[in-house]
């Protein structure tokens, strides 16, 4: 009976220091969700604050000399030589860059979508615009 009574406390020990541990991987998980929700906040505020910084003048400058030739370019390709044609596309380009970003000026554009910004421009096409400017250029 003694030898009984010997594993029914030990079992009930173990339980018990079981039971502590379980408590205390509770804490620690609990300590964890709260460190990983305050580091989620802090990145998105350095998102967002990357957000707002823009790209300076020449950055813009290089955008635009991007936007020309690309201009250029396209109008060559579908034989739309003229200032006029390369302006009109140099235009459109930008209005649609501005538009697509939600910005008033190529200078409010994110530092961070410069990159994108460029595959934007490089891959624009307006097939409505080209056969717009051969009308304009057959009347």
């Amino acid at each position: 009976m003694s030898a009984e009574i010997v594993r029914l406390a030990d079992a009930g020990g173990t339980e018990m220091a079981l039971a502590g541990q379980v408590e205390q991987l509770q804490g620690l998980i609990l300590k964890m969700s709260m460190i990983l929700e305050e580091q989620d906040r802090r990145i998105r505020e350095m998102e967002e604050r990357q957000r707002k910084i823009t790209i300076c003048h020449q950055e813009a400058l290089e955008l635009m000399a991007r936007i020309r030739k690309h201009a250029e370019n396209y109008g060559e390709k579908y034989g739309l030589n003229r200032k006029e044609d390369t302006a009109a596309f140099r235009g459109a380009i930008k209005k649609d860059l501005i538009r697509e970003y939600g910005i008033r000026d190529l200078h409010d554009l994110p530092e961070s979508e410069l990159e994108r910004a460029g595959r934007f421009i490089d891959g624009w096409k307006n097939i409505r615009l080209v056969m717009k400017r051969r009308e304009t250029d057959q009347a």
